[in-house]
């Protein structure tokens, strides 16, 4: 009779001020708590303004084609945490982006000296989906999401930096629709496993993540007649998890 026991080579292990060593660290280290993502977002921004026009198109008219900034952050909560998947939870977003020009003179079509602008500032509630069982257990350095919910935006112009009238209408408004998205992250863990397990040590961050996401918004309160203030457009950013 023979005895089918196989001994596994001994390793030394111990704990010193990144946690536990000795074997299993590089895949199996000790994490501290990770419950939501915090993300810093810029990208261009050009609302869908004229598409509700037909032929006109009042906005390009006025501030022209030209792609403005918008700088946002979002967090998410990670709620749930579906065995060797990822996480799901409810996600809060926010951005702003301002575009200016000259006032149009109507009898001759000139440019005046009276600076005008448009501001947006959306903000949107989302489910998030985030694939990144492999980026956390594996050497592989992606993770994948979707998002999809409800936005809603508040708009106001200013002429000469006072807010705009016309007939004695403010300027300014809402408008409300959906948001929905799909992006990749790439985790700076990957580039350095030590100061990745020393980052959590010290500050609790879990993981770090460069992100490319395209993002649909449409904002004309479901067709109710609101403006359009949504885009079609990208985003690039950081996002932390903790």
């Amino acid at each position: 009779m023979t005895l089918g026991l196989v001994a596994s080579p001994a390793r030394a292990q111990g704990t010193d001020e990144f946690g536990p060593y000795g074997g299993t660290e590089s895949k199996d280290r000790i994490r501290s708590p990770q419950n939501m993502a915090v993300e810093l977002r810029f990208g261009p921004y050009v609302p869908r303004i004229d598409s509700e026009f037909g032929g006109s198109a009042p906005y390009a008219e006025s501030f022209g084609k030209k792609k403005r900034l918008m700088v946002g952050f979002e967090v998410d909560y990670q709620l749930l945490r579906i065995p060797f998947f990822g996480t799901v939870g409810p996600g809060f977003g926010w951005g702003f982006t301002s575009m200016g020009s000259k006032a149009t003179v109507h009898s001759t079509g000139l440019p005046s000296d009276q600076p005008i602008a448009l501001s947006l500032m959306p903000m949107y509630l989302v489910g998030v989906l985030r694939f990144d069982y492999l980026a956390l257990e594996t050497g592989f350095p992606l993770a994948f999401y979707a998002k999809a919910g409800l936005s809603y935006a508040l708009w106001w112009t200013t002429s000469g930096g006072k807010l705009a009238r016309v007939d004695g209408v403010k300027g300014q408004g809402a408008s409300y629709g959906y948001h929905g998205a799909l992006g990749a992250s790439f985790s700076l863990n990957a580039l350095d496993r030590s100061a990745a397990v020393e980052m959590d040590n010290t500050t609790g961050i879990n993981s770090a993540y460069v992100f490319g996401e395209f993002f649909m918004s449409n904002l004309n309160g479901f067709g109710s007649g609101r403006m359009q203030v949504g885009a079609n457009t990208w985003v690039l950013g950081l996002a932390f998890e903790f």
